[in-house]
């Protein structure tokens, strides 16, 4: 999808998170930049790298705490509750 249409902020912080799951911390930190940037009030996308922070760490006071703000934003601009309690990516 980013070759048909690279500058998509949802098909970035989507390759995001496969990233993430995949343990590419670096690309998967660029691509929810990017997202961010192009973004930043869309709830998707802050759930999104809330997800990308949560998998990526489980060691990591910081990510975490990245993690909870991004989760934070994204259900106050209204992203769904339900959604939440059913994401295993966010149980890391």
């Amino acid at each position: 999808l980013l070759e048909i249409a690279p500058h998509d902020p949802h098909a970035r912080a989507g390759r995001a998170v496969l990233h993430a799951r995949l343990g590419l911390r670096d690309s998967a930190h660029e691509d929810i930049r990017l997202a961010l940037a192009a973004a930043p009030a869309d709830p998707e996308v802050m759930y999104q790298a809330a997800c990308v922070h949560a998998l990526l760490s489980q060691h990591d006071a910081a990510g975490r705490k990245a993690a909870l703000a991004h989760l934070g934003r994204a259900l106050e601009r209204g992203f769904g509750h339900a959604e939440v309690a059913a994401d295993r990516d966010l149980s890391h």
